[in-house]
Order: structure tokens, then sequence, then C-alpha cells
């Protein structure tokens, strides 16, 4: 049936089996955390949601400029590479932030100590990042099945772990599980786009590049 065939039909149906999956599978973690690890759980998805909420609009920018030059490859490649260029200043600060935060002992909030799992979060977080700008890219190019893919894959992982451990194991396990779906979603990404930025090294693209990098810092900020 040609209904089947449909790139928009197949991605909505893998996403609402992937979103009703994940509801099940969030009853079998929070079973086998038990109330206090099931906490700590919560917080370290909080904190890395933190994380995510500072982004300063750079993919939604993105997105925008993305598709108003979508015709024109080497402007939309420019500004994917300042996009990434942003985020690698950011993360720098990120890692310098919490080297501080750990040397200074911050990393306990109330009952809940993340000093194990700290470096993880920071990780997660810094690939969350660059993951946004490539899945941005993706959508953009309209690989459907590619963003079909991209969603299921920390579901999928999980689901595989919940059933070997328990309480803090399980917690580890879990958020390693979630820092693995952030370099395959990376892997996966750059592969499926094939990035390339080595062209960014011609001279005559060099003062373009500059200009368009300060002009993209304040359009990202206005988001």
């Amino acid at each position: 049936m040609p209904i089947l065939k449909n790139k928009i039909v197949i991605y909505v149906t893998t996403r609402y089996i992937t979103y009703a999956l994940q509801f099940l599978l969030s009853l079998a973690i929070a079973v086998r955390l038990g109330p206090f690890y099931l906490g700590v759980y919560g917080m370290v998805n909080l904190v890395i949601s933190y994380f995510g909420q500072v982004n300063f609009g750079v993919p939604h920018a993105l997105n925008v400029f993305l598709i108003h030059n979508k015709e024109n490859r080497q402007v939309g490649d420019l500004y994917s590479y300042n996009a990434f260029a942003l985020y690698t200043y950011l993360n720098m600060a990120i890692v310098i932030g919490s080297v501080i935060v750990s040397i200074a002992g911050w990393t306990k909030w109330g009952e809940y100590d993340l000093g194990s799992y700290f470096p993880l979060i920071i990780a997660i977080s810094i690939l969350t990042y660059y993951n946004s700008i490539l899945t941005t890219i993706i959508r953009v190019r309209n690989e459907v099945n590619a963003l079909s893919v991209i969603g299921s894959i920390g579901v999928f992982l999980n689901l595989c772990i919940v059933w070997f451990f328990k309480e803090n194991t399980l917690v580890f396990a879990l958020t390693l599980a979630n820092l693995l779906a952030c370099i395959l979603t990376a892997g996966f990404c750059i592969r499926k786009g094939g990035y390339c930025f080595s062209n960014y090294r011609n001279k005559s693209l060099y003062y373009r590049r500059g200009y368009t990098f300060s002009y993209i810092i304040l359009v990202f900020t206005s988001y």
C-alpha cells in the first residue's frame, strides 16, 4: 500500500510506538530503582535538562537560516560551522565551570549526591548541544527516516539494560546508556549527512566566515 511507504506515516508511527514503549519502560525503571534512587535518577535528568535549556536558541535560529538558504549548500554549511563554533565556546565554559563545581564540592543537592554521575552529566550535555545542531541539519534535509532512528536509540538502549541492574547500579547504567545514545546519534548524523568542514580553509571564505560569525551571534541571542 502506498500509505505504508510514506515517510511521514512511518515517522509518526515509529514515534508513537517509541512513546508508548518509553512510558512502559519508565514504569519498569521506577520499580527497579525504588523511591530513593528514582529521585537520584530524576535529579540527574533534571540537571541534564537544565543544561539543555541553556542553548541560546542556536538550533532554532539555525533552522531558520538553513531553510532560507536551502538551495545554497555552501552558505548553509557556513551557518552550521558557526553554530558548532558557538557551542564549542559554550562547552569550554561548561567544562571549566564543572571543574570548579567539582573542586568546591557543590555536587550534592539535598539528599542527592551527584558527584559520581557529574562527569557523565557534563559529557551528555556537551554532546546534546552538538546533536541539536546535527539533528536540525538532518531535519531541514527532510531525512525523516533518520529522525525515526535517532529518536529510538535511547529508548532501546534503556530497554536492553533495565532488566539487569537495580538501584544505584541501574542509575549509573541508565546514565551511561544516555551517553552512549548521544555518541551513536552523533555518529549516525555525521555519517548520514557527510559533514566536512575542510572547505573552510579556503581563504576566500575567511572574511565571509568572520562576518557571518559576528552576525549569527546577534541573531541567535535574539531567539
